[in-house]
């Protein structure tokens, strides 16, 4: 039976209002084997995502009565598992590190060259058919690799892109220092390299959802060094060996 990832891998939601750019990126990437759905407006778009489930949301940044990070944000709220690709005019660095502080996923400026936007939509769809369906366990927090679904306590949690990926590698890396550029490079690759304070962020945005208020947090932070997240379970299996001895 296939996994999900690899029945939704070629499936595209554009969400572009110019009619012409809908038309040259649909003509483009349909004889490639994509299935591509375009919307005109977010709200078009928020009912298709639930339908389509689209592997890949390619969204532009300039949207009637809604623009840019709001744009993004109810789209991350409508398709939580989808990767966004954003397309837009802007060419300053300020949008485009308010776009990956907000959980886009690639930013690539208009016009662009068709061939480069089909190998950044294969390299981030590539990410997905390769994760394995597997299990993490950390105490009460459970994530499913496969479906990309994370529990605590049996209760559903509503994680973005970057969120889920930056709980899978410290759960894949339980009481290890990970260091501030190991982060970068693992979730945000090159692209990432000039901003400074993403990696505190987003490690801050994950807490809140993973922590409770009489909890110690699950991150610790190692000053100097980076962040751990401590498997205690496993800290405590050493001290009541000794006491059964």
């Amino acid at each position: 039976m296939e996994s999900k990832a690899k029945k939704t891998a070629k499936k595209l939601v554009i969400i572009d209002d110019n009619d012409d750019d809908l038309k040259m990126l649909s003509n483009f990437l349909i004889p490639r084997g994509y299935e591509v759905v375009t919307t005109k407006t977010v709200e078009e778009a928020r009912q298709t995502v639930k339908f389509v489930k689209p592997a890949l949301i390619i969204l532009d940044w300039e949207l009637p009565g809604i623009k840019g990070i709001e744009a993004l944000e109810e789209i991350q709220k409508a398709a939580p598992d989808s990767y966004i690709l954003m397309l837009t005019i802007h060419r300053d660095m300020e949008s485009k590190i308010k776009a990956f502080k907000a959980g886009v996923d690639d930013y690539l400026m208009k016009p662009c060259e068709l061939e480069e936007l089909e190998i950044r939509i294969e390299n981030i769809l590539q990410r997905q058919s390769s994760e394995p369906t597997e299990t993490l366990q950390l105490e009460d927090i459970k994530l499913e690799r496969g479906p990309h679904r994370v529990s605590k306590d049996g209760k559903m949690l509503e994680l973005s892109v970057k969120e889920y990926s930056l709980l899978e590698y410290f759960m894949l890396n339980t009481n290890k220092v990970i260091t501030r550029n190991m982060i970068l490079q693992h979730i945000w690759g090159e692209a990432a390299e000039t901003f400074t304070n993403i990696v505190d962020v987003y490690i801050n945005y994950l807490r809140k959802k993973i922590d409770t208020p009489l909890h110690t947090s699950y991150i610790k932070t190692i000053r100097g060094a980076g962040y751990m997240m401590r498997d205690r379970a496993a800290e405590k299996r050493p001290e009541q060996s000794k006491k059964a001895a």
